[in-house]
């Protein structure tokens, strides 16, 4: 089900130009603040001894509006968090890991926790410039 949200919220990218440079440049702005805000959220979870669920969910939350936001109209931003939330909050999975796993289990190494979240804002980032990249690609509409 949540694939299919990103489906859905990819081709609308793709076939709808970019808005103003003025009205892009304050998406880009506040995706970017939003990607490193969960960033900053997701690494005072790390060295904490023992946190609990709820930090690094609002990580997570963060980091995703983030993405969506620098790349999307803002009610895209809230479809994707809907359709994301149980992934995001953990409650699907026992060990409470994001990116389905890339992060390894909460007993893994500093090194390797770390190695994670380099990857999980590598793949924002990332994930940021290929969508910007991709809007408009197919300008069926205006």
């Amino acid at each position: 089900m949540p694939w299919i949200v990103v489906l859905f919220c990819v081709i609308w990218i793709m076939l709808h130009a970019a808005s103003p440079w003025s009205q892009e440049r304050l998406h880009l702005i506040v995706g970017v603040g939003l990607v490193f805000l969960g960033m900053l959220i997701r690494i005072g979870v790390i060295l904490q001894r023992h946190p609990g669920w709820v930090l690094p969910a609002i990580g997570n939350i963060i980091l995703l509006l983030g993405v969506t936001t620098a790349s999307a109209p803002w009610w895209m931003a809230g479809l994707i968090v809907a359709a994301f939330l149980p992934y995001l909050t953990g409650y699907h999975r026992h060990d409470n890991t994001f990116l389905f796993g890339l992060l390894g289990k909460r007993e893994a190494g500093t090194a390797s926790r770390w190695k994670g979240e380099a990857l999980a804002a590598s793949a924002a980032m990332l994930g940021i410039v290929v969508l910007r990249f991709l809007q408009g690609l197919l300008p069926l509409a205006s």
